[in-house]
């Protein structure tokens, strides 16, 4: 089942409108720039109470987005462990730990290139530690979960 559509804007149930009475009119729409900059002079020029019916529209469709959402993505559960660390994410931790107060010049994109770079230089001998670790900590977590899923079915 696709995620319900976003809500609209008051602003776009505004350009929606203003585009179905320029049809209406028979003048010819104009491109998206022009199109934009006259909906944008309109909806400044409109007062509040001439954008009442849209600001309405758009708190009704934010409603039904809110109603939707509900039902379909329920609440994440903060109980549910988290899955386990990769083990070039525990390699980057220690990576980080060493280059502390040594950043290379890109700031933390920069950092994480140079990680990334010494991960794929580095030997399956080298790489065996954090593989290992990975190992641990998906042990734990599969441990974790099945606690969690009894837990879960019990309630």
């Amino acid at each position: 089942m696709p995620a319900p559509k976003r809500a609209t804007t008051a602003y776009i149930n505004f350009t929606q409108w203003y585009r179905e009475e320029l049809k209406k009119t028979g003048r010819t729409i104009p491109k998206i720039g022009e199109f934009g900059k006259e909906c944008a002079g309109k909806w400044n020029a409109m007062s509040e109470e001439d954008k009442t019916p849209f600001l309405e529209t758009a708190a009704r469709d934010r409603d039904r987005y809110k109603r939707e959402m509900a039902i379909y993505k329920p609440a994440r559960d903060s109980n549910k462990p988290k899955r386990p660390t990769t083990a070039f994410m525990l390699f980057m931790a220690d990576f980080r730990k060493e280059m502390a107060g040594k950043e290379p010049e890109g700031g933390v994109s920069a950092l994480a290139k140079a990680g990334g770079e010494r991960w794929r230089s580095m030997s399956d001998e080298d790489k065996r530690r954090y593989v290992e670790m990975q190992n641990q900590e998906k042990v734990r977590y599969e441990a974790s979960m099945d606690e969690y899923r009894r837990r879960v079915c019990t309630d």
